[in-house]
């Protein structure tokens, strides 16, 4: 792996005037710039998975990624932490610990013991959060959390099996409003795992169906949002694929519905209150909440559009047509959308679709991984306060931080 860094004053970009809105307050920018401070080399066999969380000051970093490890069997992978190099844990035919999907934060090691199957979970640094054992061979469909919870399915009996080892609670928990045996349609792909890190709740969700009801005509979208005392704060049953989606602060998941990338998004609180509902398109990957979980902004697959909307009221404020758009970031305090498009990032100012782009810099076409047009791993990400961007693509890693003024 190559890493380069850079330190410069200046980059390959244009800055215009604009007039900036941050909350209640506002003022003139007479221009905003953004410098490239730093640029890393990640090779293209290398996959990007783990990113740390914007904060006020900075925007994202890579924290761990995943790569070929063929001298641990064939089609092996292994995590390796970005910042020293160091190998974390890998995969192998004899099943040791599997690499991560994306943005998980712990890892699950399954193994058959006496007494039945033991789950162990593991942080990002090979430390022990949590050993869970089951005397049913029936719990699958493991889904596991930062802080060592451990979420178990039972499709027989329709149990949810919530473990939460800092309180010493084990649980179970009806999938749908009474226990009944579930079918998992196999040929549904769609479920999503949220772990809020503030409340610490865990929100799961899945395709099922009632085996033996006589209403069950069709699968289901299940989704729970589980409290740290293993409370059910909410749960809905919708039709058809789902998907969702938790604003950073932890208020707020927006439950994606529709088929074809189109349909109804609801907007559900942390005590199950359903705050707004959008008619809208969504791409699932690219949707995002601005960082106070006030906007909230979806990409159309199809046409390229994203539309911006007012989380409390669901009213649409603001249609961008962007050329190109791979992937997007909003921050409300700062009243700025950054884009990653196939050839450059751009910044617009969130109230004004009709600008042109603020600022932008030019990386050159994102290259295509596979015969589907797939654009490969990409990232971007804005800080709270606007200041800094993180972008990446084709490979490199660059970080941007605005320019003082003079």
């Amino acid at each position: 792996m190559k890493k380069i860094s850079l330190y410069l004053v200046g980059c390959i970009a244009f800055s215009t005037s604009y007039s900036e809105s941050a909350g209640s307050d506002s003022k003139q920018a007479d221009s905003l710039s953004w410098g490239l401070v730093s640029e890393d080399s990640v090779f293209l066999d290398i996959d990007p998975v783990i990113w740390s969380r914007p904060s006020e000051e900075h925007s994202s970093r890579l924290l761990y990624y995943k790569r070929p490890a063929p001298e641990l069997g064939l089609n092996a992978m292994e995590m390796v932490s970005w910042e020293t190099g160091v190998r974390l844990f890998g995969r192998t035919e004899k099943g040791e610990i599997d690499p991560l999907p994306p943005n998980y934060r712990a890892l699950l090691k399954t193994q058959s013991v006496d007494s039945g199957v033991a789950k162990t979970i593991y942080d990002l640094n090979g430390n022990l959060l949590s050993t869970i054992t089951f005397d049913s061979p029936d719990v699958q469909d493991q889904y596991y959390f930062d802080n060592g919870e451990y979420i178990g399915v039972d499709y027989k009996r329709g149990f949810f099996h919530v473990v939460i080892p800092v309180r010493g609670i084990y649980r179970k928990i009806p999938a749908l409003d009474s226990p009944n045996a579930l079918d998992y349609d196999t040929g549904i792909s769609s479920r999503h795992v949220l772990y809020d890190p503030i409340h610490r709740d865990m929100c799961i969700g899945l395709a099922a169906r009632s085996r033996y009801s006589v209403k069950a005509k069709g699968f289901v979208y299940i989704s729970l949002l589980i409290d740290q005392e293993a409370n059910v704060l909410w749960r809905r049953e919708k039709p058809g694929l789902a998907y969702a989606i938790q604003s950073p602060n932890g208020q707020y998941v927006a439950l994606l519905c529709g088929n074809n990338f189109q349909g109804e998004v609801e907007i559900i609180q942390r005590d199950g209150a359903t705050v707004s509902t959008i008619q809208t398109a969504f791409s699932v990957s690219w949707d995002a909440f601005s960082e106070d979980g006030q906007k909230i902004a979806f990409k159309d697959s199809q046409y390229g559009q994203v539309r911006v909307y007012d989380v409390s009221t669901g009213a649409l404020l603001n249609t961008f047509s962007l050329s190109g758009l791979v992937e997007l970031a909003l921050s409300n305090r700062s009243n700025l959308l950054v884009a990653l498009s196939d050839d450059a990032v751009r910044v617009y100012p969130l109230d004004d679709p009709s600008s042109r782009p603020l600022w932008e810099y030019v990386m050159g076409p994102i290259q295509r991984r596979d015969a589907k047009n797939y654009p490969g791993e990409t990232h971007v990400s804005i800080s709270h306060n606007g200041r800094e961007i993180t972008a990446y693509s084709n490979g490199w890693l660059r970080i941007f931080r605005m320019a003082e003024k003079k």
